[in-house]
């Protein structure tokens, strides 16, 4: 079986969910998702449930026994090798964020992936499956609708603007950094000069500002 740590929010969710979904076609196995994250969290929910996915939650001891050590024979070997022991546990960490980890791909059954695994090199060979079980379950509301229409009717730009923990929390900010008000207007001027009669659609945590 093959396990994936849940963290973060929605955008966070799916590189997780797809790397665990794409591991589990090639080895023709089970996998499941451990969101336990979630139930210390204020801030993040579980939110993979608005996609047409297979969602299969994996119990306490489930992931326990996924994170733990692997049988005597093993360990001794290790031993008498003098290997690293991260190599006895199943708990597979990501080595480096933001960048692509081929051996991955190595991996068979039997693993709990730990990491946030942002690049599409993960899951680009079922492209179509994970285009397809990221369809969302429900119909828009009248409202969404509208402002849909629009957008597939005009020469639309959709502008994002987070700010929200990354506003109040200095750690996050201190990583990630904050984009400032001339910068949204400097990349409005560009967007003028390549784009005729651009219709502006903004998406934010912060509308007020």
């Amino acid at each position: 079986m093959i396990i994936t740590k849940l963290t973060g929010g929605l955008g966070n969710q799916m590189f997780q969910y797809a790397i665990a979904r794409s591991l589990a076609y090639i080895n023709n196995s089970e996998f499941k998702m451990d969101i336990s994250y979630y139930e210390t969290q204020d801030l993040r929910k579980y939110e993979l449930n608005c996609f047409n996915i297979i969602e299969k939650f994996a119990t306490e001891k489930e992931v326990k026994k996924s994170k733990s050590y692997k049988s005597k024979p093993y360990r001794l070997l290790f031993k008498i090798l003098r290997l690293p022991s991260k190599h006895l546990t199943n708990h597979y960490k990501e080595k480096m964020v933001f960048n692509f980890d081929p051996d991955i791909f190595k991996i068979k059954n039997d693993i709990y992936l730990d990491g946030y695994w942002q690049t599409e090199k993960y899951f680009k060979n079922i492209r179509e499956i994970i285009r397809e079980e990221f369809t969302v379950k429900s119909k828009p509301n009248e409202q969404n609708s509208e402002i849909l229409n629009e957008i597939q009717n005009s020469n639309s730009i959709a502008i994002h603007i987070r700010r929200g923990d990354y506003v109040f929390n200095p750690i996050i900010q201190e990583i990630h950094g904050l984009c400032s008000l001339e910068y949204y207007k400097n990349g409005l001027e560009i967007l003028k000069e390549k784009v005729s009669n651009p219709r502006i659609f903004v998406f934010s945590d912060d509308s007020h500002w």
